[in-house]
């Protein structure tokens, strides 16, 4: 008999087909690596050095062929840490050769869907004894199986409407994937409701259409709920029409039977009773929704799965407020009624109560006398909120700036790829549809799992339409198409996620608060600092402070920083600075407080590393003489340089790249040639500027060595900077032709020496654990199998930002029982109270931090730090570290 699958003369009734397999017993079609070789496991195996099997796990009818699962208990992690263990099985067609680079695939696609809500999220994959393994975290919750049974069988129209929008949620992640991923077994056992009231999706399969070449999965037990097209599937022509379509119409089947009590098998040959002929009490609209999906042909049903998420949105968010409105009314009546019958009660008591009524009156006056008061308040707050939010929607459309929870996308420029999904989001929270947002971003990070903006705006939303309380920290930066500007921003903002994150999951915040951030862009013009930092202040003083606001971190730039904090201290709002350090901003107010060093303690360690580590006799120093950081790093490094009398020549003040970028390369060549020329013996350069003069100047310098070849008043020169010379710039990355300079001349490069504030690695070397960050960094920005779809390691940037959010919720810490909201005074002084008496310093993962009196850490740690040959390019390498790391 010729099988239906590969069409060769071999299929047997009772054992299926000689060749495929197909009809065999279930996993028949599938095999588990060398099954022959495959050692097996049983209840108490340890599987990959950490998990102990519990107990078998039955998956639905449906999966019977993809593997066998077990519940177990993860060692490493809490011992109540339960997670659900799955063996993958490869389907005959799959080569064994292939195994491994087939498993690496279904991995990515799993780690790349822990950005989609309602689904399990995997944690861990291995291979042992010739056997592959995913590990995902164990929803707990009622199946909808179990659920339709306890409620006999049917369930309320707007509770079956949620479920709906719920999973056409997932679904429409599902759909947008390039190619669609497709559940094809969704049933109501494959239907979760969390603890938490969220519906998740479960078992998703491991294989997809084109895995491997010609393959198309073909499940060999339909669970029911399948489309029409399912049940035609027994052939690879036919399998290639599933789509999510297939999907779409067995949650439209779940949610029938959800509201009539009738299962698919009640109908014949896919053909559904209109639903109010069953059940009348089911809106017209309902009706039109699953009668459309559940039609026999494809094309006549919704071509795309958002709309009809849209149409379920639309019902839920018009139709049944009329219901709520009129349950409304109907307790209103009910409490007039009571209120009447109490009424004659106390007529009936009135003597008997003289003295309590008279209280009464006496404190109706006060009410009366104080709700004008009140209502003035609110009037005027309300009306100044909306003035903000009209000022906001307009600088955002005209100069992209101003403070945005999502409702506003700045990072929209070269190099991310999911802008559209992101201003879609931005579009839905002004109209109030934050669950569209919120699958919105799922999109968007999907596409782009790097894009720090997004994960922010995302895990505001889940905070919100979790209705958590909730207080927000401000992360002030620039986001503009200048690529120096965007890298800074774009490390701020995936910093500042992963603290959120963090301080979210575990909880960190008192009394059960969770942490929203907000965005402050002031974009490419810093005239444009204290317009933002303005829309802060009004925000928390004029608009009754709607996003609880309790401090602010940023600017990148102390000139900028100087600006924000004159701007926002008479609102008392805290400012923590990540990477300002210039001298200026000690003592500049008693709301000013950063996790870096001063330029004081920097400027010294260079001086002493110059002399110490670099061997100095006579230094080129150049600063710029406008820009505050510049001219306060040189001075203190100056000083300390001088008192150990070393020659410092500097006549030469150069514009820096945060002005105006307008010294090239020859222009630095002209430079050192004239101080050689002079007869000043020098063998370093100390620059107190950014990234881009390092990257000229070590250019300028290197073509000179080439063109004195020998020559050691040449060849012995070095270049030394601060903080502001860290970014990947200095390794070549960019598309600009600065960028180009240090990719095509990466032994120039190796002439840099300079310090920061932080280097991720900074903790092999302080005798401490790694800290969390990384991993988690790792987690979300690095975890794609593709190296270009991966975030470089974490920049100074991105972890001193994670630490100056992580010491404003550390401070907020201080005040556990605290009653009343948390103020910006209250975050100020207990950040003066770190490190102070009992209470232990902060430990960031830039080193330990607490205040003195001038808003500084004490003696914070600054690494050193080369540009060194690495593969083949460079690297920026660690050498040592001063100050206190823990």
């Amino acid at each position: 008999m010729q099988c239906p699958h590969c069409h060769k003369e071999g299929f047997r009734s009772e054992q299926g087909c000689i060749y495929c397999g197909y009809g065999r017993e279930q996993g028949s079609r599938y095999l588990q690596g060398n099954s022959e070789q495959k050692q097996p496991i049983n209840v108490g195996s340890i599987l990959n050095g950490r998990y102990r099997l519990v107990k078998p796990f039955k998956l639905p009818s449906s999966l019977f062929d993809q593997g066998e699962s077990w519940e177990a208990i993860d060692s490493k992690g809490n011992a109540q840490d339960t997670v659900l263990i799955r063996t993958l099985q490869f389907p005959r067609e799959v080569p064994s050769h292939l195994y491994t680079q087939v498993f690496q695939k279904i991995v990515q696609r799993f780690v790349n869907f822990n950005q989609i809500s309602g689904i399990p999220r995997i944690r861990d994959a291995f291979q042992e004894n010739i056997a592959y393994y995913l590990v995902f975290e164990k929803i707990e919750g009622k199946t909808f199986t179990e659920l339709l049974l306890q409620e006999g069988n049917r369930l309320p129209e707007r509770f079956v409407a949620e479920l709906g929008r719920q999973i056409t949620e997932i679904l429409v992640a599902f759909s947008v994937l390039q190619p669609p991923f497709v559940h094809g077994a969704i049933s109501p056992d494959a239907i979760i409701i969390g603890k938490d009231g969220q519906v998740c999706l479960l078992y998703l399969p491991f294989f997809q259409a084109n895995d491997v070449p010609n393959f198309y999965p073909i499940p060999t037990h339909l669970t029911g709920y399948h489309a029409p097209e399912q049940a035609k599937t027994q052939t690879m022509e036919r399998a290639e029409a599933v789509g999510p379509s297939a999907d779409l119409y067995a949650l439209t089947a779940i949610m029938y039977q959800a509201l009539t009590g009738q299962g698919p098998h009640s109908h014949r040959g896919f053909i559904y009773s209109p639903i109010r002929r069953l059940k009348p009490d089911i809106s017209q609209s309902m009706e039109d929704i699953l009668m459309h999906q559940l039609r026999l042909s494809q094309t006549q049903r919704y071509t795309r799965v958002i709309d009809m998420r849209a149409d379920l949105t639309n019902l839920i968010n018009s139709s049944y407020k009329a219901d709520e409105k009129a349950i409304e009314d109907k307790a209103k009546k009910e409490a007039d009624l009571i209120a009447a019958r109490n009424a004659h009660l106390q007529q009936q008591r009135k003597r008997a109560l003289t003295v309590r009524l008279s209280a009464l009156a006496i404190l109706l006056v006060i009410i009366v006398v104080a709700i004008p008061i009140i209502l003035n308040y609110t009037s005027a707050s309300n009306s100044n909120l909306q003035q903000l939010l009209a000022q906001e929607k307009q600088l955002s459309k005209t100069k992209n700036i101003g403070l945005s929870n999502g409702s506003f996308a700045f990072d929209i420029y070269s190099g991310r790829s999911d802008v559209s999904q992101k201003q879609q989001a931005a579009q839905d929270i002004q109209n109030g549809s934050l669950g569209a947002a919120y699958n919105q971003l799922n999109i968007a990070i999907t596409a782009d799992p790097t894009d720090g903006e997004a994960h922010i705006y995302r895990e505001d939303l889940r905070v919100l339409l979790s209705n958590q309380s909730y207080v927000s920290i401000v992360v002030g930066t620039n986001i503009d198409n200048n690529e120096i500007d965007l890298d800074i921003a774009r490390n701020n903002m995936q910093g500042a996620f992963i603290a959120q994150s963090e301080i979210n999951s575990m909880h960190k915040l008192p009394n059960g608060l969770q942490l929203l951030v907000l965005i402050a862009n002031s974009g490419a013009n810093n005239n444009d600092v204290g317009t933002t930092a303005g829309l802060i202040t009004s925000s928390v003083t004029k608009a009754g402070n709607p996003n609880h606001i309790i401090g602010v971190e940023g600017w990148p730039f102390s000139s900028q920083t100087q600006v924000a904090e004159s701007v926002m201290e008479a609102a008392h709002i805290p400012l923590v600075a990540a990477t300002a350090s210039s001298n200026s901003l000690s003592n500049s107010s008693p709301y000013f407080f950063r996790v870096n060093p001063a330029d004081a303690q920097q400027g010294a360690e260079l001086a002493v590393s110059a002399i110490s580590k670099l061997g100095a006799t006579g230094v080129l120093a150049l600063a710029d003489k406008s820009d505050s950081y510049s001219v306060s790093l040189a001075t203190s490094f100056e000083a300390v340089a001088q008192q150990n009398k070393i020659p410092i020549f500097n006549n030469y003040y150069v514009d820096s790249s945060e002005n105006s970028g307008s010294y090239q390369v020859n222009q630095y060549q002209q430079l050192i040639q004239q101080t050689i020329n002079a007869g000043k013996d020098i063998n370093l350069i100390f620059v107190a500027g950014y990234d881009i003069d390092a990257v000229r100047l070590a250019t300028a310098l290197g073509q000179l060595i080439s063109q004195h070849p020998g020559n050691p008043k040449y060849a012995n020169i070095k270049i030394l900077g601060g903080d502001a010379l860290y970014t990947n710039l200095l390794l070549g990355n960019g598309s600009g032709s600065d960028a180009a300079l240090a990719a095509n001349n990466p032994q120039y490069m190796q002439r840099i020496y300079l310090t920061s504030f932080s280097q991720y690695n900074e903790w092999q070397i302080s005798g401490v654990a790694e800290p969390a960050f990384l991993s988690d960094w790792a987690h979300y920005y690095h975890a794609s199998i593709t190296a270009s779809q991966n975030a470089l390691p974490p920049t100074p940037d991105a972890i001193l930002t994670n630490d100056a959010v992580g010491v404003i919720v550390d401070a907020a810490n201080l005040s556990p029982n605290n009653t009343t909201a948390l103020t910006g005074d209250i975050i100020k002084n207990n950040l003066n109270k770190i490190g102070k008496g009992k209470i232990p310093a902060y430990q960031g993962v830039s080193g330990r931090i607490l205040f003195d009196s001038s808003g500084n850490p004490v003696n914070k740690a600054i690494v050193l730090l080369h540009v060194g040959a690495s593969g083949n390019g460079n690297s920026i390498q660690l050498l040592g570290i001063t100050g206190t790391y823990k």
